[in-house]
């Protein structure tokens, strides 16, 4: 055989694992580029889930208390979306926050006159409300009537809400006091009254 044949069929040889190599890099390609461009509709579908996911943690986020304000000699209940918190205590005193905060509760005698300093619950279901007067007032004014709706505005707001607060106990500016207004005793516990909400 000449040197020409061999050189030839050397060549061919080549040629072929060649044409192989280029067929496969070419569909690999093609399968790559498909992978990242991805199908269009289930992208949309995976973006209208997380807005439904969003919308729904939003509506967890808020909790429904109902509050107690003193109006026309009796207290009314009233419905209000609060955030949720994550303990129990955080959330009662947001209640009566939002209670103290309230317009219907800014023209109430008594309870427009003090502000919410601090709460705090113990193991055995009391809750210990700590009010303060508003700016330099040593007492708060009010009728025996307007104490008495005053301080089971915040009873009932805390008992109706939270199964685990039995009783509420009051503090005046962090210590023991005998009275809101000059007519209530303060140094017991107050329970839930019901029959002071008008049906």
């Amino acid at each position: 055989m000449s040197e020409r044949i061999d050189r030839g069929i050397g060549g061919g040889n080549l040629l072929l694992p060649l044409i192989i190599v280029l067929v496969v890099a070419v569909v690999a390609g093609l399968y790559f580029r498909s992978r990242m461009d991805g199908p269009g509709p289930p992208a949309q579908a995976e973006q209208g889930q997380e807005i439904a996911e969003s919308s729904e943690s939003a509506v967890d986020a808020l909790v429904e208390v109902m509050l107690f304000h003193p109006s026309s000699g009796a207290l009314v209940a009233e419905p209000v979306e609060l955030e949720r918190l994550p303990d129990m205590q955080l959330q009662a005193r947001a209640s009566v926050a939002a209670l103290l905060a309230h317009k219907r509760t800014g023209i109430t005698a008594v309870l427009k006159d003090i502000r919410l300093a601090a709460l705090y619950l113990d193991s055995s279901g009391s809750a210990y409300v700590d009010v303060s007067p508003v700016g330099k007032r040593k007492y708060v004014r009010g009728s025996v009537w307007q104490e008495l709706l005053a301080i089971y505005a915040i009873v009932d707001t805390l008992t109706q809400n939270f199964d685990e607060i039995k009783e509420v106990h009051f503090l005046v500016n962090g210590k023991k006091a005998e009275t809101l207004a000059g007519h209530i005793d303060l140094s017991g516990f107050f329970r839930a009254r019901m029959d002071l909400v008008r049906q």
